[in-house]
């Protein structure tokens, strides 16, 4: 998937799209484009490499393929984790959160949520820390 020439721009947007892909329905499609993202972009494009494995363990995770998803977005977490990207961090602690919940086990995924509210907290993202407690209040992680 390139748009108008640009690789790089590509790899960076195609996460997105996927994301809409997963959450119509289209499994295939996302995990098609989520992968083109992973391999077209650059090793050190964190952005890219961190959001497009968040996809794809959450096709996993849809698939019932837990321990696999859990090891993939458990590598997007690592690779965000790295950086000072205060939201993507926390949007990688999220999408562990929905994986484990959807694997059964609930309190892990509480416990991922409630870490993802550390990043935001630090990044001032208030939209996302009002919404992440909400998650952690109740006992469980939105799958």
């Amino acid at each position: 998937m390139t748009w108008a020439g640009d690789p790089a721009g590509a790899s960076t947007t195609a996460p997105a799209v996927a994301g809409a892909y997963l959450e119509s329905g289209n499994l295939a499609q996302a995990w098609t484009i989520a992968a083109n993202a992973r391999e077209t972009a650059s090793p050190d494009d964190f952005a890219s490499q961190g959001r497009s494995r968040q996809i794809q363990a959450r096709v996993l995770s849809a698939r019932n393929q837990s321990a696999e998803a859990e090891a993939l977005v458990r590598e997007a977490v690592a690779i965000v984790g790295r950086t000072d990207y205060l939201v993507l961090h926390g949007d990688a602690l999220i999408h562990l959160g929905r994986i484990l919940h959807a694997a059964g086990n609930a309190e892990e995924a509480v416990a991922s949520a409630r870490e993802a509210l550390a990043p935001y907290q630090r990044k001032g993202a208030s939209h996302l820390v009002q919404g992440t407690p909400d998650t952690t209040q109740h006992g469980r992680a939105h799958a």
